[in-house]
């Protein structure tokens, strides 16, 4: 008859595979779902990292306030990034001198003031503040990989106060010359009458009809140089 192991037998049997069964317990994939979510969830980070690279302006229009006036630059898509830069800074500059001429118009009150008051953009650069050109990709097209550029722009208010005093000063220049015509026709006018006159009253062997002739001449003159100074002074 067959002994039964006793119980340091048993044991010594059991211990191995008790240790073989929590080992498999541990490398079960169900056992190992918090280090997949902190892997997963790592993921996501990196994705919103990704996402908040790219600036908000990009999509969304900056809002102004009463120190810097904002506005972003888009550029066209482009099959390469040189002819994207190189019409990003050509639509720049246009955006820029389109501002001023809007900031001018509304200081003088008509459409026509950027045609008149002659200025460069670029001395006033030091009044604007141009970000990094952010490239955007699109490799959605047919065509291949396209390229575009974004640039947020912030214009400091000073820039109109500048062109104001711009506007101020080219009407005040031309204010100065319809004063000069006024007084030209007045004072010239005045200086006939009295030559006629005087020469009426003193003897001279000028006969009347030369003295006639004289004073038409230099009235016809004085208008000439009249008409010719008030094409030369804006009336405004």
């Amino acid at each position: 008859m067959l002994s039964r192991p006793s119980r340091n037998q048993r044991d010594a049997w059991s211990r191995p595979w008790l240790l073989i069964l929590l080992f498999t317990i541990a490398l079960m994939p169900g056992c190992r779902g918090s280090g997949e979510s902190s892997d997963r969830g790592n993921g996501r980070a990196d994705e919103s990292t990704l996402v908040d690279r790219i600036p908000v302006w990009v999509d969304k229009d900056p809002q102004s306030d009463l120190d810097f006036d904002r506005f972003v630059v888009h550029s066209q898509l482009w099959s390469t990034e040189e002819e994207a830069h190189s019409m990003h800074e050509e639509l720049l500059q246009k955006e820029l001198r389109s501002r001023m001429d809007k900031y001018l118009v509304a200081a003088a009150g008509r459409s026509d003031a950027p045609e008149l008051v002659s200025y460069e953009p670029g001395q006033f650069m030091k009044f604007v503040d141009t970000s990094t050109p952010y490239l955007e990709e699109d490799p959605d097209r047919s065509v291949g990989l396209m390229y575009q550029l974004h640039s947020l722009v912030e214009v400091n208010r000073s820039v109109e106060k500048k062109l104001t005093r711009l506007w101020l000063d080219f009407q005040a220049i031309h204010r100065v010359g319809q004063l000069a015509s006024y007084w030209l026709a007045i004072v010239g006018s005045i200086g006939i009458v009295f030559l006629n006159l005087r020469m009426r009253q003193v003897e001279t062997s000028i006969s009347p009809a030369k003295r006639n002739l004289l004073s038409a001449g230099l009235s016809i003159t004085l208008l000439i140089v009249v008409a010719k100074l008030s094409q030369m002074v804006l009336w405004i």
